[in-house]
């Protein structure tokens, strides 16, 4: 296994799912939550090949066109393609702050992707025990802002495009402090600390 290979296509993954993900100057559309408006639709089948029609039947046809069919599908479709140069990765720890009545260490830190003519910064918040014992990391994806998983007025405040939501306060694309904590019951960091 090379390390430094797989390294480059997990930091390559996360860049394309950034800049997928990243809006246009007029927004995204609004996303269906509602189960009796999504429209039936039937998987192809993976052993068909899309232009011919025809069943694929031996592991060459799969290996050789099929396989690779549905990873640029995935490619063009979900995560994007891995870019060409290779991806410049910077880590900088914004703070670092004992938290939680002191049971943590709060560190923010920004992860500096750029690659080509293209830079992305990605902000991690991470909440580690006050231990010297290594200690396992959940990470989870947060799609309104590191400061609204716990109500903490040293956390910085998301800056990026954030989806409307009337339930946590957001208006006009933007997080603020009214958002502070809003998604907090989905994220138990001060049980997940004292576990």
């Amino acid at each position: 296994m090379n390390v430094s290979h797989d390294l480059s296509f997990f930091w390559g993954l996360v860049f394309s799912l950034f800049l997928i993900m990243a809006p246009d100057a007029t927004g995204q559309p609004e996303a269906n939550y509602d189960e009796e408006k999504v429209p039936e639709y039937v998987l192809p089948s993976i052993l068909k090949g899309p232009q011919s029609g025809s069943e694929i039947t031996t592991v060459d046809e799969w290996e050789n066109r099929r396989r690779k069919e549905l990873l640029d599908l995935f490619g063009e479709e979900m995560y994007g393609i891995f870019p060409g140069e290779e991806i410049k990765v910077n880590f900088i720890v914004n703070s670092s702050a004992r938290a939680l009545n002191n049971q943590a260490i709060r560190k923010e830190i920004t992860i500096n992707l750029q690659a080509e003519d293209q830079e992305l910064d990605v902000s991690l918040l991470v909440y580690l025990p006050v231990s010297s014992e290594p200690t396992p990391v959940f990470l989870g994806l947060n799609f309104y802002g590191n400061h609204t998983i716990i109500d903490d007025p040293a956390i910085t405040i998301h800056r990026s495009w954030v989806r409307n939501n009337e339930d946590f306060g957001i208006q006009n694309n933007r997080a603020g402090e009214v958002n502070r904590g809003v998604r907090a019951s989905r994220w138990p960091v001060d049980y997940i600390i004292d576990r």
